[in-house]
């Protein structure tokens, strides 16, 4: 009868060979030239919540393959000590090869193909670190240029504060911080000139106010302009309608004057994308 050999993961924890099998959920968007920075703060993070961050980092390098057997005794005093497999290579390679398994499967194709004849985990995640950094200045440059010539157009302001978010949050991950102040200016920068009064208020307030405070003015200014495009277009039906949608407006332009004032005095509180 055929003697089965036992599965090398066996003496693996339980939790530590569930996190082997599903790492590949856990990471839902494979590598590719565009996305880097979030796609390693993601492994990072979960290679760093199993302990397994010092395999990759070179941290934890490999044992040796052989260790002195000091059970055994050399057939002459002459003879090199006898040595014997290094039980802890053993578990280390079995660990080693998982985790650089788990990296092959989550990166891309042409990714694949610079990395899978390399034989730790470690040269793959060092190749990968030089190759991207090589490519993060540009990237970096391609974001700021981006986040400099964003405009609102035709889009909902809310759509425009989350694509401007969205750009500083890539560059946040690259490890370049944008002030407040800048994601503000950049903001201002790109809306159209509806906005002009609004925003010379803004400039006029900017050491003092946050990203929050001026989405939320921005907000309600888009509201107010929409009311005053109805009364343009003689869309509010009766002279009473117009009487309360403008008085409405003017309400609109009263609490946003009141909330610069208020500005002030107010504890800074920005986004949180802004604040990370």
């Amino acid at each position: 009868m055929a003697v089965l050999s036992p599965d090398p993961m066996d003496h693996l924890p339980t939790g530590l060979k569930l996190f082997f099998r599903n790492l590949q959920s856990l990471t839902l968007v494979k590598l590719d030239d565009t996305n880097y920075p979030s796609w390693s703060a993601t492994v990072r993070a979960n290679l760093l919540a199993h302990r397994l961050l010092s395999y990759v980092d070179g941290s934890e390098p490999s044992p040796p393959a052989l260790i002195l057997d000091e059970k055994a005794t050399a057939p002459n005093k002459d003879a090199p000590p006898v040595m014997k497999p290094n039980p802890a290579y053993e578990s280390w390679l079995i660990v080693d090869a998982q985790i650089r398994a788990c990296l092959l499967a989550i990166v891309s194709p042409t990714v694949q193909t610079h990395i899978h004849a390399l034989p730790t985990s470690a040269a793959i995640w060092n190749h990968l670190e030089q190759r991207y950094n090589s490519l993060s200045r540009t990237h970096i440059f391609q974001l700021k240029e981006r986040l400099h010539s964003v405009t609102k157009g035709t889009d909902s302001m809310q759509t425009y504060l989350d694509t401007v978010l969205t750009i500083v949050s890539s560059l946040k991950l690259a490890h370049e911080d944008i002030s407040e102040q800048d994601i503000i200016l950049c903001v201002l920068r790109g809306l159209p000139a509806d906005y002009a009064s609004l925003k010379q208020n803004i400039r006029t307030n900017i050491a003092t106010v946050t990203f929050n405070q001026v989405s939320s003015w921005l907000l309600s200014e888009e509201l107010n302009l929409s009311f005053e495009k109805r009364l343009s277009l003689g869309d509010s039906g009766s002279t009473s309608n117009n009487g309360r949608v403008v008085a409405m407006a003017s309400s609109v332009e009263q609490s946003l004057k009141k909330s610069f004032e208020c500005g002030r005095s107010c504890n800074a509180k920005a986004a949180a994308v802004v604040e990370e």
